[in-house]
């Protein structure tokens, strides 16, 4: 069953009172609106009196003359988001863990009393988190009618994961709404009813399933470059500052965010794969040691001395490798296509019934990573291309007719356009692959452009990489992890915009900019690189706590790990009726050229 939702539309009211366990039919405006108690197995910091509700996107797959079609619904989603765990092909007693929040290095704390480590909070197997930040709010006279209130009182209900809150003041009519759609919910069923959604929390346990002196943890990354990468993977320059061959130099220079975690659990052997999967069956490539020691100020630079690269070989082969190195835990660095490996390695290593975890961490730079708020290196992305965007904004307004044209990264998803226009202020075009568009005709860009012209003197126009693919000539080549190679939507409306202007007889200096390379090879900004680090982290309490075909981010505001199948259906993208699209529209002016 497919499932899909908008952010909006989840809140809990709080009120601590026993006679609000009830079902509540009556709805607040408009007959869409409804409370459902929550059945859900509660956490450690989410009170016992609590009413959960939730609005998710319709689904034809349901059958709502079903009366248990919800209880259906939400089985079936604990079932999809359930995480693999070892303990499904092996039968293990797991150990206490050896990570200890008191460590200072090599000082380790000993002793120290579990009453003292339980506040600093370990993750129990039961905390769950909502997969979706919601914001609703309600009319104060009808809950003091449903709940028994003070009359004034006004309740801002709002989600934070697995901690929720009411708040009261006299102010009253927070907000009022007529319809879900101004509440910005659509609902599942055509009652609108509320349905959660929990998944599992991200952090160390209290319990692991590695001897840490006994395990071999490799790292690698696949893909494209993207911003953060040295943020996870933390690598060193050798002494001698010389260029590096893997295939030649002892690996004394690289080292990671996720070793320092490693080290923390007591694990001594850790590697890296040069340059993905492709240093599992390139003979002349060989794993890199890595070691705390070896790791100083790897952060402030971009690219990955590990090296990257696509395409993925064959699984069994991997696996092959995998076993022969007698690796334990496998990191893996990537987006779809590397999680979709990722998986398949998984699965073949439960296939042969090998005891070995495997992590994805999303890598993405295009921020189009399901569920997950934000991937690491989009932040960047988007503050980096500030800079092409003012070079183009200054060369536009600095010539006479001047248009600026800037291509940037988004293959499937217009998400850094969108928030570089955004941030920016300065374009008057923006145009995403979500979004179809036609160059020509009335209500065309060209003549959108020859508007701008006409009455600012300029105007500076952004394009995503992957949009109006369908007004280039099609192209069955395939790049190496098996993507379309796109045609340059850039250069093309370049050549168009030069070609209409000159047929018009109106003078135009078109400047065109592609800062792709720039970008992807830029240092993590603040942001991003504590996104990285903490990524990292739990990276590394997944794998110890015994959960495989996984991947770590970040849902809700909160660390969270989800089952790697759920994150690699299809890619995130864009939603044209969404508020932030309508909001950038608004701040370009343009209109939409169909």
């Amino acid at each position: 069953m497919a499932f899909a939702s908008l952010p909006n539309g989840v809140g809990l009211i709080n009120l601590g009172q026993s006679h609000l366990h009830k079902e509540l039919n009556e709805c607040f405006n408009v007959k869409c609106l409804r409370f459902g108690t929550s059945k859900k197995r509660l956490t450690r910091d989410r009170p016992s009196s609590s009413i959960v509700v939730r609005a998710v996107a319709p689904n034809s797959d349901i059958d709502f003359s079903d009366p248990d079609w919800k209880q259906r619904y939400q089985e079936e989603f604990e079932k999809r988001f359930s995480l693999p765990h070892l303990r499904d092909v092996f039968d293990l007693t797991p150990i206490p863990t050896t990570f200890f929040l008191k460590n200072r290095g090599s000082q380790v704390v000993e002793d120290a009393s579990s009453t003292e480590e339980k506040k600093y909070g370990y993750v129990n197997d039961d905390d769950r988190a909502l997969l979706r930040k919601e914001l609703l709010s309600v009319n104060p006279d009808q809950i003091t009618e449903l709940y028994g209130l003070n009359e004034g009182n006004s309740c801002l209900v709002q989600s934070f994961g697995y901690f929720m809150s009411c708040i009261f003041s006299k102010e009253r009519n927070v907000i009022k709404f007529s319809s879900p759609t101004s509440a910005g919910a659509e609902c599942i069923d055509p009652n609108c009813s509320w349905v959660e959604q929990w998944v599992h929390r991200a952090g160390p346990r209290q319990q692991i399933y590695f001897e840490p002196g006994k395990v071999k943890a490799g790292i690698l990354t696949c893909g494209g470059l993207c911003p953060g990468l040295n943020d996870v993977i933390r690598q060193l320059h050798t002494r001698s500052k010389k260029s590096i061959n893997f295939a030649e130099v002892p690996a004394k220079f690289v080292d990671f965010e996720i070793v320092l975690t490693l080290e923390i659990y007591g694990v001594k052997n850790i590697v890296g794969i040069p340059y993905g999967y492709r240093g599992f069956f390139d003979k002349g490539l060989h794993e890199v040691p890595l070691s705390r020691q070896v790791v100083q100020n790897i952060n402030l630079s971009g690219g990955s001395l590990l090296g990257v690269s696509r395409g993925n070989g064959e699984v069994s082969d991997i696996v092959d490798s995998i076993q022969a190195r007698r690796i334990d835990m496998l990191f893996i660095l990537g987006g779809n296509g590397t999680h979709a490996g990722a998986n398949a390695i998984h699965e073949e290593c439960r296939k042969r019934k090998l005891k070995i975890c495997v992590v994805g961490v999303p890598k993405t730079i295009d921020n189009d990573i399901l569920l997950m708020d934000k991937t690491f290196g989009f932040d960047t992305a988007v503050e980096e291309a500030q800079r092409a965007i003012n070079s183009a904004y200054i060369e536009a307004h600095s010539a006479y007719h001047g248009i600026g044209l800037v291509k940037l990264m988004g293959r499937n998803s217009g998400f850094i356009a969108m928030h570089a226009t955004l941030s920016s202020g300065q374009i008057d075009v923006c145009l995403i692959p979500e979004v179809p568009f036609k160059l020509d005709g009335p209500y065309g860009l060209l003549k959108h452009l020859e508007h701008l012209i006409e009455n600012k003197g300029s105007a500076v126009v952004c394009v995503a990489e992957g949009a109006g693919q369908d007004l280039l000539e099609k192209s069955n080549a395939r790049d190496l992890s098996g993507n379309v190679v796109f045609g340059d939507i850039g250069v093309h409306i370049q050549q168009k915009i030069k070609k209409h202007f000159k047929e018009i007889n109106v003078h135009a200096d078109v400047k065109y900019i592609d800062p792709t390379y720039m970008i992807r090879a830029v240092r993590a900004n603040a942001s991003d690189a504590i996104l990285c680090t903490v990524l990292g982290q739990n990276a590394v309490h997944g794998a110890f706590a015994g959960f495989s075909g996984i991947t770590v981010g970040i849902c809700n505001t909160h660390y969270v790990y989800l089952p790697i199948p759920e994150v690699i259906s299809s890619a995130r993208s864009v939603d044209p009726n969404s508020r932030m699209w309508h909001r950038c529209m608004t701040s370009t002016g343009q209109p939409d050229f169909l």
